[in-house]
């Protein structure tokens, strides 16, 4: 099986960039269920807390399970790539500025994501974070 030839390197940014602003849009209010409407049916979430979160069940269990109310993704010096015409993935560091129980609390993390092009456009199908020492 061979892959179908790479987007260009703008067209792969661009993915990163909406998908960001969505993440970001979805997550200024804490909602779950419009974050989940980014991520594919099969993902693989490996968030700051374990364990491994597979399929938006576990996306959703992750997210429902941090009592927060709003956050707010920073990405820092990433490196972005497209591997064919339907993936994308994107590696580097973020900036995680969360309210949890009324208090801000920043993150520096290292981040990870795998997109993927679906008939219902770009789905994150892996996302991976942790802490950046």
């Amino acid at each position: 099986m061979s892959l179908s030839p790479p987007l260009d390197d703008k067209a792969a940014k661009l993915v990163l960039t909406d998908s960001l602003a969505a993440w970001n849009a979805a997550m200024a209010n804490w909602n779950v269920q419009q974050l989940l409407e980014l991520y594919d049916e099969q993902a693989l979430f490996l968030g700051s807390t374990p364990p491994l979160h597979t399929g938006k069940d576990g996306v959703r269990a992750y997210f429902e399970g941090i009592p927060g109310s709003s956050s707010v993704l920073e990405l820092i010096d990433m490196e972005v790539a497209a591997l064919c015409e339907e993936i994308v993935i994107a590696s580097g560091y973020a900036r995680f500025e969360s309210v949890i129980g009324g208090n801000t609390v920043i993150n520096k993390m290292r981040i990870s994501f795998t997109f993927v092009q679906r008939d219902s456009g770009w789905k994150i199908a892996s996302h991976h974070v942790s802490p950046r020492e």
